[in-house]
């Protein structure tokens, strides 16, 4: 499953993202990789990213486990 979404920046800057789920996940912030984590369990992951001044692409890949979207 994946997962994108857009954030303004109104300048060049660095901000926390922070990502909790049952399962792993890596996360891409303007089509550069961010974080990687092969198994979340319920636990609460904070990374750090490199906004660019205007509009920026955030894609989390979710691992399925084998179940269902």
């Amino acid at each position: 499953v994946y997962v994108r979404s857009y954030v303004f920046a109104p300048k060049a800057q660095r901000a926390n993202v922070t990502v909790q789920g049952e399962n792993g996940f890596r996360a891409w912030v303007n089509d550069q990789p961010a974080f990687a984590r092969e198994s979340a369990a319920g636990q609460e992951f904070t990374f750090a990213a490199d906004l660019k001044e205007g509009w920026n692409v955030l894609l989390l890949k979710v691992a399925n486990s084998g179940r269902p979207a």
